[in-house]
């Protein structure tokens, strides 16, 4: 459903959320770990990218961003030693599709996510990688800490989106009883006009 206001951006393949599934327990930290990128308009060239930060410009529109993949430097995602309260490279931890490789580990490959503030303030320290736990406090190499709650409605896509990728079987099962209910409905409805 649009919001009121909503802009309407032109040719965009998807948004970051939807692009990457998320393991349950980790949405808290891999929001916070995109940010502003996180509901990042997703184009396969510049030239599109560009024309859309136009026109929300031209509509007077909410900051925007737009990540075109032609354009993407590619990045290789960190290796990692198995260490104390790491629990991994963040483009390592979540799922997408193919195509969208070079876009997950450019926003996540230098990212560790970790299980405490504790193993996030020794790993920054190493100026490798943007680091941040499970419960989304973001240590930047630069030195700044961030953290607190993204919008709602963020988190809860990537959840749902996940979730609907692997439950088919409890869709179906859903559309079935629906059939059946739709069914039932229309059998009292003929009790009804028989009844009147």
């Amino acid at each position: 459903g649009r919001t009121e206001g909503a802009i309407s951006i032109e040719g965009a393949l998807s948004t970051v959320f939807e692009v990457i599934r998320v393991p349950r327990g980790l949405e808290d930290a891999i929001a916070a770990a995109l940010s502003d990128q996180l509901e990042a308009f997703v184009f396969e060239r510049q030239s599109e990218a560009i024309a859309a930060i136009q026109s929300v410009i031209a509509q007077n529109g909410p900051r925007t961003v737009v990540i075109p993949l032609d354009t993407m430097k590619p990045l290789y995602p960190l290796s990692l030693m198995k260490e104390k309260g790491v629990v991994g490279v963040a483009a390592r931890l979540v799922k997408y599709q193919q195509r969208f490789e070079k876009l997950v580990n450019a926003l996540l490959g230098r990212t560790i996510v970790v299980q405490d503030a504790q193993t996030a303030a020794r790993l920054v320290k190493r100026g490798i990688a943007t680091v941040v736990t499970q419960d989304g406090v973001v240590f930047h190499p630069a030195g700044h800490i961030s953290g607190g709650k993204a919008e709602a409605g963020r988190e809860f896509a990537m959840a749902y989106e996940r979730d609907l990728e692997l439950i088919p079987k409890e869709a179906e099962k859903v559309q079935r009883s629906m059939a059946v209910t739709a069914r039932e409905a229309e059998s009292l409805r003929e009790e009804l006009r028989e009844g009147e």
